[in-house]
């Protein structure tokens, strides 16, 4: 299956960027981290949620260990013994934004499925403005091991699609949203534009898209 070609050349010859992400481990572990913690009652949790708040408020480039630290009322060492790095920070963060309790079970067809999934994602984005441009800028492997995308994936197997056809998909429909929310918090985006209205007519030029070269019901 998957007979659609990428750039001129069969796109198994490429690995998505879902694939690529699908041996990370969960971000929200310590592996690396400082050992021994100074620090009773800082936990990774914690730590995760004040670093959102100060991107949610202040931007993402407000953001780091010290001024984290200051929050928590912590020296910023004592948050190593629980995340290793500021890169590990921000898959965590990524990760815990992406509400766990999204369930894919009650879609009846894969469109069912992806817009569910896209307007979803959206949704998220536009909830947390300032982490879109830690998406434009670095895309984290979290965005594709969290939750609701790796159960969309299962899904799409079990509607039929092998699982590397299932990643090219979501790697897809994942730059899809991206790219629309970008575009509607860029400085200057016209306040009279619908932007409901672009996103749902994109789509579903995506989701014709999709049925064209795929079929709505595959079969392995």
């Amino acid at each position: 299956m998957f007979a659609g070609k990428v750039a001129g050349g069969d796109p198994r010859a490429a690995k998505p960027f879902a694939l690529r992400c699908s041996a990370v481990t969960s971000t929200l572990t310590a592996e690396g981290a400082i050992q021994a913690d100074d620090s009773p009652g800082l936990d990774t949790a914690g730590i995760v949620d004040a670093a959102l708040e100060i991107v949610d408020r202040d931007g993402l480039e407000a953001l780091t260990m010290r001024r984290l630290g200051s929050e928590l009322g912590v020296e910023a060492m004592s948050i190593y013994h629980h995340i290793p790095n500021k890169a590990a920070l921000l898959e965590a963060m990524v990760e815990t934004m992406l509400p766990h309790e999204h369930r894919t079970e009650a879609s009846s067809s894969p469109a069912d499925l992806l817009a569910d999934y896209a307007q979803h994602l959206r949704r998220t984005f536009l909830d947390h403005p300032n982490m879109a441009a830690l998406a434009a800028t670095r895309l984290p492997t979290s965005l594709f091991t969290a939750a609701p995308t790796a159960a969309a994936r299962q899904r799409l197997v079990e509607f039929g699609f092998d699982d590397h056809a299932a990643a090219w998909i979501l790697d897809s429909f994942v730059g899809f949203v991206i790219g629309h929310v970008l575009v509607q918090l860029t400085d200057g985006h016209a306040t009279t534009h619908d932007d409901d209205a672009a996103f749902e007519t994109g789509l579903r030029f995506l989701l014709i898209g999709l049925r064209g070269e795929l079929g709505d019901e595959p079969t392995s």
